[in-house]
């Protein structure tokens, strides 16, 4: 018997502005620490806010996509589409903390679209896409079972 492999795709909008307006790209590294640097509690809020906001997104994506949450192995693909290419990758790559814990079942916050995060239930692809986009930072998320 062969089972068709199902795919989840998404895109999540970064929902950072500057004091303008201008869309910003997703929290990397640079911003994590200097959040957790200044105060503690202002940096879990972030971090809590950033967690559901990826959540609300997935939740949706998965009830409109018909997505069952897969009990085996998960590729999950992050695409981070950044304003420019100023950015080290590394940095960039660090916000894939709060997309993954927005998409788990075992997060409080979490849309239950993977189980878990863990080296166990996903593989993790972490990619910069080719084009910037100035007005629609954020990154793409696909989700296949393995």
């Amino acid at each position: 018997m062969v089972r068709e492999m199902s795919e989840l795709c998404f895109f999540v909008p970064s929902p950072r502005r500057d004091s303008r307006g201008r869309p910003l790209a997703m929290d990397g590294l640079n911003e994590i620490i200097a959040r957790e640097r200044g105060n503690l509690h202002a940096a879990a809020k972030a971090k809590h806010d950033a967690t559901a906001y990826v959540s609300y997104i997935a939740a949706r994506a998965a009830h409109e996509q018909h997505w069952h949450t897969p009990e085996g192995r998960c590729r999950v693909t992050l695409t981070f589409v950044e304003i420019n290419h100023r950015r080290d990758p590394d940095n960039v790559f660090a916000g894939a903390k709060y997309v993954l814990d927005g998409l788990t079942a075992r997060a409080d916050l979490g849309a239950g679209v993977i189980m878990d995060d863990s080296q166990a239930c996903i593989t993790l692809v972490c990619e910069l896409s080719d084009k910037t986009d100035k007005e629609h930072p954020g990154v793409w998320v696909r989700i296949k079972e393995e």
